[in-house]
Order: structure tokens, then C-alpha cells, then sequence
């Protein structure tokens, strides 16, 4: 069962930074940043975007997934933490965490501009991106020495929402590479920008790997940001 940081229950106007807001929605960009946000997921798991492709994918409940989606576009969740083992559902649920949060956006702004919540808010601050650790960590491999964070890396840091899969599956060919994940975790974190991270790693092995500072951020059910979704009982097929 998800469970969600501290007390949380109250919308937070201020989720988006500032300097990313914009003129507000009009129907258009509504609908076209909700399809915008689907094409960002993986090609094999874009179908999971749907409710009914999803659930008989998933070890835990649908309607958690449905939920934490709800609260990240209240504004009253800014992390979340997605675990399990491989074949619990952990991709497929962040896929359909991204389709909800779609359905959202196109549900409340296609056809009234007025945030539900009294917020400003422009097209740009659903801007999603997602990538997994693996592909962070290859993509560092191939970079010189000095030339600095690559495209890749500044889009997954700066993006207001982020999807960084499979944490703990790095696999690069040099430490600092595989220590790269993490470091856009601590920046987003620290930016308090939308992340939502799927992982196989118990807490420990979390704070062996990346350090106490992304362990409690992942792990941390105090944090009244956060929401966490542990995988339940297993079900056949779950990918």
C-alpha cells in the first residue's frame, strides 16, 4: 500500500518554481502536453499508460499509482519512490503514473484555463522527462574529461518533472559514471523539482551505493513531500 510522507493532505500552490511559469493553458496546449508527457516512456511500456494495460502488469495496487498521480498534480507530492524486485511492475507503474498525470492535465485545462488549485501555470511546467539510470551511466561513459555535465544530464536535472528508472542498475564502465544518477537525484531533490524513481534496493544498499543524503530522500517516510509504493504480493506477468 503507498504510503505518503508526513501529513500532506493540503494543496501546495507553490510546486512549480517560479522562474518556470508562463502565460496559462489554453485547450491546445493542453492537449498537446498531455501527449506530449506519453511520448517520453519507453516504447514497450507506452501502452501501460492505460489503466487497463497496466494493472495485470503491476504487484501492487492500480489505484495507488492513480493516487500518488492525483497528489503530484495537487502539488502535494514532489518525490516518489517506486520499489521492488525486477518483475514486480516498477516501469510499468511510472508509466502509468505519466499517463494519469496527462489525463490530468488534459481533464482540467482543455477546456477551462483556471488552475483548480489557483496556481500559474504554463505548458512548460509539465515538461517530463525520464530516462534510466543504465542510460545516465552510458552516457557519462562516453564523456572527456572537462567537458562537463552532457545534454542528456542538464535535461534530466533541469526538467520540472523527471523520471529516473531503475536506480541501483547503473552498470557503467567507470565509478563516476555510475555515481551520475544519483547526482541528478541530490539536484532535483535539492531543487525540490517533481522525480519519480523506481528502484530494486533495500535502504541499505541505498545508502551503501549513493550516501545517506539520497538514501533518506528515497527512503524517508517523514518526508511530508514524499511517497513511497512498495511492491505487495507478486502476481504472474508482473514486468
Amino acid at each position: 500500500m503507498v504510503t505518503f510522507g508526513g501529513d500532506n493532505d493540503a494543496p501546495m500552490p507553490d510546486l512549480f518554481p517560479a522562474r518556470l511559469r508562463g502565460p496559462s493553458f489554453g485547450p491546445a496546449k493542453a492537449e498537446a502536453t498531455a501527449a506530449r508527457m506519453l511520448t517520453v516512456i519507453p516504447r514497450e511500456f507506452r501502452g501501460c499508460a492505460v489503466l487497463a494495460e497496466a494493472e495485470p502488469r503491476l504487484s501492487f495496487p492500480a489505484s495507488d499509482v492513480v493516487a500518488v498521480a492525483a497528489r503530484i498534480f495537487a502539488g502535494t507530492v514532489r518525490r516518489v519512490t517506486i520499489h521492488g524486485v525486477a518483475g514486480d511492475g516498477k516501469t510499468t507503474a511510472a508509466a502509468l503514473m505519466v499517463g494519469e498525470l496527462g489525463r490530468l492535465v488534459a481533464a482540467h485545462y482543455a477546456g477551462n484555463e483556471r488552475d483548480p488549485f489557483g496556481r500559474t501555470l504554463s505548458f512548460w511546467d509539465f515538461a517530463l522527462a525520464w530516462c534510466s539510470a543504465h542510460e545516465l551511466a552510458t552516457d557519462a561513459d562516453e564523456q572527456q574529461p572537462g567537458e562537463g555535465a552532457t545534454e542528456l544530464a542538464r535535461r534530466m536535472r533541469s526538467s520540472p518533472i523527471a523520471v529516473v528508472d531503475d536506480i541501483g542498475n547503473e552498470k557503467g564502465r567507470f565509478p563516476g559514471s555510475n555515481m551520475v544518477p544519483a547526482g541528478i537525484l541530490q539536484t532535483r531533490f535539492d531543487a525540490a523539482l517533481v522525480t519519480v524513481t523506481t528502484t530494486g534496493l533495500a535502504s541499505a544498499e541505498l545508502q551503501k551505493n549513493y550516501g545517506v543524503g539520497v538514501k533518506r530522500r528515497l527512503s524517508d517516510a517523514e518526508d511530508p513531500l514524499s511517497a513511497f509504493i512498495p511492491a505487495e504480493s507478486r502476481k504472474t506477468g508482473a514486468k
